[in-house]
């Protein structure tokens, strides 16, 4: 199932680049919902694209990266934020987990709200 976290890393690149573009497009010009998915996407961004990416490599089957080589154990140690301060604290370690996991989670909640009034359509 490796293809299934490739898809998540494409569809987390696309949402990074669409973010960026609007931004520098003259700023975001969303409002609400919308502006406080956007902003904290572009918050969130390098956090979900470092996970979902070494996600993938880790459901790779060698054909990337070989397996045992220090670039595929450096994506093992990110993707369970086992490196430098945090492997040494483990209630920091826990802490940085539970918070990355919470806004993971409020992003997504955004979301799937604004898809959720999208499909709804305009309200008569």
């Amino acid at each position: 199932m490796w293809w299934l976290s490739l898809l998540a890393t494409l569809g987390a690149a696309v949402g990074v680049i669409i973010g960026v573009t609007r931004l520098f497009s003259g700023g975001s010009r969303y409002r609400g919902l919308q502006a406080w998915h956007h902003y904290g996407g572009l918050v969130c961004a390098p956090f979900v694209l470092a996970f979902v990416f070494s996600g993938f490599l880790t459901m790779d089957d060698g054909t990337l990266l070989a397996r045992g080589s220090a670039a595929a154990a450096f994506f093992a140690d990110l993707h369970r934020l086992s490196f430098g301060p945090l492997a040494a604290q483990p209630m920091l370690r826990t802490i940085v987990i539970v918070a990355v996991c919470s806004s993971g989670f409020a992003f997504s909640l955004t979301g799937a709200a604004l898809a959720w009034n999208r499909l709804r359509g305009p309200v008569r």
